[in-house]
């Protein structure tokens, strides 16, 4: 099996639709777990991004099914679209464009939790 490029598959409209309205359920599962104190502050980050991320997907619907993920991009139209201002979607912007690199230190992982956590649960409260 080999990957194929999504213009040579491109969902149906219906499909995006359906992938769409799944985004929003998921995010909230996805931050259920970010709290979840068994994981590490990294993982915590990474999830609560996620979250943040499916959250700024849903509200694009379909209209992010052609970008690069994760793209800060998406982020800033959806922050636009739900009434977000520059500050408040920085912290995701910020990790989108580090979001494979490691982070230096615990206190680095701890700031970026707070900060996505916090943010996944503004963007969850707002439809």
């Amino acid at each position: 099996m080999t990957l194929e490029s999504k213009k040579d598959h491109p969902l149906s409209s219906q499909e995006a639709h359906l992938r769409a309205s799944a985004r929003r359920p998921l995010a909230g599962v996805y931050l259920r777990d970010a709290q979840r104190q068994e994981n590490s502050l990294r993982t915590r980050a990474d999830i609560s991004f996620d979250a943040t991320y499916l959250c700024a997907l849903a509200c694009l619907d379909i209209a992010a099914q052609e970008c690069e993920h994760p793209s800060p991009d998406v982020l800033q139209k959806a922050a636009g679209l739900l009434g977000l201002t520059a500050v408040q979607i920085e912290p995701a912007i910020a990790y989108a464009r580090c979001r494979y690199r490691p982070l230096e230190t615990d206190e680095q992982s701890q700031i970026a939790y707070q900060n996505l956590l916090a943010l996944a649960k503004t963007m969850l409260k707002t439809k």
